[in-house]
């Protein structure tokens, strides 16, 4: 209830004395205490005194009476309090107020002495039920606890067991261990064993291989195999002769080029050559052409320009000319030496393949010459022959009635490299047929071998 509105002096007797000192001031005099006056407040009400006389001071005092202020029930109050502080009529009033008061003060103690006997009786039976409440609490902690010990107990004896079962296990692995340890032992011993064994192999092995390989060839490297010739009759299907065609009634390039079908398989040629194309240089043949004398078919003619290359040929044969023109090849009919001491054109590159056989001595070092001149700085030359080191080569060389003499490969390198070329090395290839033995020497064992060389400037 906020003071002034319905029953200020009930409002105000609930407030504590400072704030009653703020509220009593504001409510009465309409003005907030000074600090004196609301300390003098204050120390009145901690001496006993009533809250309506102090209230009624206020209003019925001189600033009160001023501002008259209406408080309901104040005056009667105010001077009921007033009267009993008379000192004569005071003193008697007061006894006759507590005569009067008498039986309700006896009834006030009575129920009073009954309250206390209550809440004393209250009090025990709180007591007890809290004494209750702590004795089941107690025996609550008590079975806890005994349980706790319980479980302490179990988990030792199973901590005891779990080390129990370690120590077993510890055992075992040891005891393990030491097996393993013995079998590793065994396995070594084995191996040693076995090694000794493989050395008394490799030994004997060497000894058998070194009896061996006197009569089977070593490996070489740089090889290419191919498919041995076919045979003359398949070739001569593939001509188109009348059945009553002589073959000496053929003008001779044409009975040469019906002798190349049937002792030189192309499918096989053309396998072959391929092998030549990594030692290009690809710069030199982007800029100048490519030449190969005695190009023959064409084999390597169709190699190259298949490769990107630009590339001209030169054969004495007028029906291989006339066939490749026909395929739109650049080719000279001319005899090799002839073409080169009239040609002027410059070369990235030449070759002379199953060519240098059908020259005299006296003619390849010419054509070697000449070649040197033509041949770009840096350019590529490769000379291809039978490999007389071969018997079975050797043994079909003169198949070719055109042959001259087979060439040394150490000859054939040298005439390269007296000819001013530089880097030469020689290549074999073209393994002889698997039933065939040449003996001990591997490079009897391939029926070709070619001379790669380089010109280099300044020579």
């Amino acid at each position: 209830m906020t003071p002034g509105r319905d029953d200020p002096l009930s409002a105000l007797a609930l407030l504590a004395p400072g704030e009653f000192a703020q509220r009593v001031y504001e409510t009465i005099l309409g003005r907030a205490p000074t600090s004196s006056e609301r300390d003098a407040i204050v120390s009145s009400l901690m001496n006993g005194e009533t809250r309506t006389w102090l209230a009624g001071a206020l209003r019925f005092g001189p600033e009160g009476r001023a501002r008259a202020v209406a408080v309901p029930g104040l005056r009667a109050r105010y001077l009921a309090q007033r009267i009993f502080r008379w000192p004569v009529v005071g003193a008697v009033l007061q006894w006759i107020n507590a005569l009067v008061g008498l039986p309700s003060a006896l009834r006030y103690i009575r129920a009073t002495q009954q309250r206390d006997v209550e809440l004393a009786t209250l009090a025990r039976r709180q007591d007890l039920e809290a004494a209750e409440r702590t004795r089941v609490r107690m025996a609550d902690l008590e079975a806890a606890a005994k349980a706790r010990q319980r479980d302490r107990v179990d988990l030792e004896t199973r901590i005891g067991q779990l080390h129990d079962e370690l120590r077993a296990l510890r055992s075992a692995v040891e005891a393990g261990a030491t097996a393993v340890a013995a079998r590793v032992s065994q396995i070594e011993a084995r191996a040693d064993a076995i090694e000794r064994d493989l050395g008394r192999s490799r030994d004997e092995h060497a000894s058998l291989r070194a009896k061996v390989e006197p009569i089977l060839p070593p490996p070489i490297g740089d090889t290419l195999e191919v498919v041995p010739a076919p045979l003359a009759a398949r070739a001569l299907e593939q001509r188109a002769l009348g059945a009553d065609t002589m073959i000496d009634a053929l003008p001779a390039d044409e009975r040469y080029a019906l002798f190349e079908s049937v002792f030189y398989d192309a499918a096989a040629v053309l396998a072959k050559q391929r092998v030549y194309l990594p030692y290009l240089d690809r710069q030199l043949t982007a800029s100048s052409p490519f030449l190969d004398l005695g190009c023959g078919r064409g084999e390597f003619l169709h190699i190259l320009r298949d490769d990107g290359v630009r590339v001209r040929g030169v054969d004495v044969n007028g029906a291989c000319i006339f066939a490749l023109r026909e395929r739109g090849f650049d080719v000279v009919h001319d005899d090799l030496v002839a073409f080169l001491e009239r040609d002027r054109e410059s070369y990235a590159g030449a070759s002379l393949l199953q060519v240098a056989e059908h020259l005299s001595w006296p003619r390849i070092e010419r054509v070697l010459t000449l070649l040197r001149e033509r041949i770009v700085d840096g350019g590529l030359l490769i000379v291809e022959t039978p490999n007389p080191l071969s018997p079975f080569a050797l043994g079909v060389f003169h198949t070719d009635p055109t042959h001259v003499a087979p060439l040394p490969p150490e000859a054939m390198r040298y005439a390269v490299e007296a000819a001013g070329f530089r880097d030469a090395r020689i290549l074999y290839q073209a393994r002889i047929p698997h039933d065939q033995f040449a003996g001990p020497d591997p490079r009897a064992y391939y029926a070709d071998y070619a001379i790669i060389a380089m010109r280099r400037g300044g020579q």
